[in-house]
């Protein structure tokens, strides 16, 4: 049995690949990770405070689905309203 597919491109490198993950429970002044890219399960405000920083930063309106391609170190209880929050690492 053959895997392979006439005519078909398969690109080197298929998508960013994280070796940590873990969900994110957003909290105030906690410090989590280091993480370099945030995954965003359900819609809403993300109050991410980047790395080397203690000031969060506001995405407003962020869609379901979205990867938030930031390096981070905590999510924000006040302001976040997103859900299903994932640290990627």
């Amino acid at each position: 049995m053959s895997y392979s597919q006439p005519n078909q491109t398969i690109p080197a490198k298929l998508a960013e690949v994280y070796e940590n993950v873990a969900a994110i429970t957003p909290t105030d002044n906690t410090v989590v990770g280091p993480y370099s890219a945030l995954y965003v399960g359900g819609a809403g405000n993300v109050a991410l405070c980047p790395r080397n920083s203690t000031t969060p930063v506001i995405f407003y309106a962020v869609p379901a689905g979205t990867v938030l391609k930031v390096a981070f170190q905590g999510i924000n209880a006040t302001n976040t309203t997103a859900t299903n929050l994932v640290g990627l690492g």
